[in-house]
């Protein structure tokens, strides 16, 4: 037993080994009375339980407490790190994404004018939070999938899920920005005008076309479509 005693004539050492604690467990032996007028400050670490033993306070940790949070530490860090690594790698893929797309646009096939849809607002399980761009797109195009990930992630979730994609707009695809944002294809004039549908787009949380004609590819970064198989 490893005993620290700091008095102030209330209390004894001899009295406090007295007390019937297990071996294995080292105790902070201090006077109240002492811990209030001569060190206001002195307060036991969070996982300590002072234990009142008269007027003598008996804080008790056991080297078991101390191995435990030190594994618990590591084990939050270790599943941080290994939350950052996923995180740079997705990052990492979608740039390589993009990059194939800038390069392959400068060959894109130009896109015909294609007539104007309205596509209806699904009922369809949506795992993104309301009102975001990912939620308007996946309530329009239901064949979209679920948990794909942030906006600009998406390309890439889709890719790997077997959909097609390309530079080349089309009625009814994903429009994918770089910048994070995604919106539907509702009419297409040519590859630099487009009209789409979309939601969390200039403070409008709901679903709309709020921009008309524009030119998607000076609008939030590199453009990919995701095409519906």
């Amino acid at each position: 037993m490893v005993l620290s005693v700091v008095t102030s004539g209330v209390a004894s050492a001899n009295e406090v080994t007295s007390l019937d604690l297990n071996d294995s467990k080292e105790v902070l032996v201090t006077d109240a009375s002492f811990q209030a007028e001569a060190n206001p400050s002195l307060v036991a670490p969070a996982d300590v339980e002072w234990v009142a033993a008269d007027q003598v306070a008996v804080a008790v940790v056991t080297p078991d407490q101390d191995e435990e949070a030190r594994l618990a530490a590591e084990k939050e860090a270790k599943e941080r790190e290994e939350a950052e690594r996923i995180a740079r790698e997705r990052e990492e893929a979608a740039n390589r994404s993009y990059e194939r797309a800038d390069l392959s646009g400068q060959n894109a096939e130009q896109a015909a004018p294609q007539a104007a849809i309205q596509p209806a607002f699904s009922n369809a399980p949506n795992s993104y939070p309301w009102g975001q761009c990912t939620w308007g797109a996946k309530t329009l195009a239901p064949w979209a999938g679920n948990n794909w990930g942030n906006a600009a992630n998406w390309a890439y979730s889709a890719s790997s899920a077997g959909f097609r994609t390309g530079t080349t707009p089309q009625v009814g695809a994903i429009a994918v920005w770089s910048g994070n944002h995604v919106a539907v294809v509702v009419e297409v004039q040519s590859n630099n005008s487009i009209r789409v549908m979309e939601s969390n787009w200039a403070g409008n949380m709901n679903i709309g076309d709020y921009r008309g004609f524009f030119d998607p590819t000076w609008a939030q970064g590199a453009v990919t479509y995701i095409y519906p198989n």
